[in-house]
């Protein structure tokens, strides 16, 4: 939208409601997040166009996963003006520097349900290939030693590795927790993955410490769980980072917002 945003018009217009309070945080992935009346969230997206996001797709994996009560209620996607608004439950809602227990229990259970919704025909992301696209991009480029070997040791394992509907970027933005209870928004980056993708991003985006670590992935795997499972998890990890620091900065490169260029100096090897 080129106009300035008006959300109190536009909530009037497409909802028949005031708002009456809401919190803005502008400076998240793809767009600007609204929090609306305790109660909504609308993500209005950037205009630029960017392969990855597909507003269709997201349509179609809410379809998906609506019954499985993971995500907030999407109540409508505006095409146009590429905006999203969901429902929330009222609350407060609680962002912590570390999940509790119980909490990230909770999200070790959701992400089964969601990585549950697979078929026989379904192929993961070639992350491989994105991975060199970003790079392509980017002018800041990783260690090349640590760089290959991140690469080397995930091919030697993903074929290993179960896939599923995974989420993609379970960064604190995207995982809401109302006391013990949490559940995951915003699917645009979702696609068929390799399930130890998501285990990998939530472990780090959140920063889990070693003890809720292993007891997230042994929630997430159950009896199944042993060392040679968490070691592919930590391997995941590797990988993902590299992935991401080349993402921000493709991103970068199609908005030429240099918060793009911050969030990927996180994701960069020490």
């Amino acid at each position: 939208m080129n106009e300035v945003f008006d959300l109190n018009k536009y909530f009037l217009k497409t909802l028949d409601k005031k708002v009456h309070s809401f919190y803005v945080k502008k400076e998240i992935p793809l767009g600007e997040l609204y929090f609306v009346n305790d109660a909504y969230v609308l993500k209005k997206y950037e205009e630029q166009e960017i392969n990855e996001l597909s507003l269709e797709r997201l349509n179609s994996v809410h379809e998906i996963i609506v019954n499985e009560k993971i995500s907030e209620k999407v109540l409508f996607i505006d095409y146009i003006n590429k905006i999203k608004v969901t429902k929330l439950v009222h609350g407060d809602l609680s962002y912590e520097e570390e999940p509790s227990l119980p909490q990230v229990r909770n999200i070790a259970k959701l992400l089964k349900k969601l990585h549950h919704h697979v078929s026989e025909n379904d192929i993961a992301m070639d992350l491989v290939s994105l991975f060199y696209k970003f790079k392509e991009e980017s002018e800041n480029l990783l260690p090349k030693i640590y760089e290959n070997k991140i690469v080397r040791e995930f091919n030697n394992i993903k074929d290993k590795t179960p896939i599923g509907l995974c989420h993609n970027l379970l960064n604190k933005d995207n995982v809401i927790y109302r006391f013990d209870s949490a559940f995951l928004m915003n699917f645009e980056l979702s696609n068929i993955n390799y399930n130890y993708f998501d285990l990998a991003s939530y472990i780090f985006e959140n920063n889990l410490s070693l003890e809720i670590k292993k007891e997230f992935l042994k929630t997430y795997f159950g009896s199944t769980f042993n060392s040679l499972k968490e070691r592919r998890v930590d391997v995941f990890i590797e990988f993902y980072k590299g992935f991401y620091y080349y993402f921000w900065q493709y991103l970068y490169k199609l908005t030429n917002k240099d918060f793009y260029l911050l969030l990927s100096d996180r994701y960069k090897k020490d």
